[in-house]
């Protein structure tokens, strides 16, 4: 079932487990919008796989991914059309636990997350050769590029999306210098890791 059909890929974006509360609103908001995402993608691509992905963040808790695998249904998408992966606790993770599950996919994989992670997200699953269509769920802003007149009179809208950015560019170029040096984490040897 998994190999003719499309793969539409939600990205873990976050979560607080609280069994008192739905599972829509233990959803960041960053997590909702990367559902409703790939809930629009899934009923665009029909037969289509929505795969969800996120590790459990309290002991006896459902994972990130099955939050938002129950969340999808409750949209109208059928169980068996959705995978869960929970071991991953970040991109790079992610991308080495979809690649244990799926190896290598034949067709594009719609890679959903929020529009601001999206250049790390497609070249960390480049590197495993995957064919990605970006698929953002989530603009903070569009086009944002701070320059020094940003700095002198910042638009307070955007600070506290600001550390967000940095976290971006130091991550997308830590993993650069990573992947240039041949840093052992992202390696093959850890991709060929069979299943239990």
């Amino acid at each position: 079932m998994t190999d003719g059909v499309s793969h539409i890929l939600v990205l873990g974006g976050g979560h607080t487990p609280n069994t008192e509360i739905l599972f829509e609103q233990q959803l960041s908001n960053t997590a909702l919008r990367r559902v409703l995402e790939g809930v629009r993608l899934a009923n665009i691509h029909p037969n289509s796989l929505l795969i969800m992905s996120g590790q459990s963040l309290k002991l006896g808790h459902p994972s990130q991914a099955e939050i938002q695998a129950e969340v999808a249904i409750t949209m109208g998408v059928k169980k068996e059309f959705i995978k869960i992966i929970s071991e991953p606790y970040n991109t790079e993770k992610e991308a080495i636990f979809y690649k244990m599950n799926f190896a290598i996919h034949k067709k594009p994989i719609f890679l959903v997350t929020k529009a601001l992670h999206l250049k790390r997200a497609l070249f960390i699953f480049s590197k495993l050769g995957y064919n990605i269509i970006p698929s953002p769920s989530y603009f903070v802003y569009q086009n944002f590029n701070p320059h020094l007149g940003w700095f002198l009179a910042p638009d307070f809208n955007l600070i506290l999306h600001f550390g967000e950015y940095l976290k971006e560019i130091v991550g997308y170029n830590v993993f650069r210098c990573k992947i240039a040096i041949g840093f052992k984490s992202f390696s093959s040897t850890k991709l060929d890791v069979q299943k239990n």
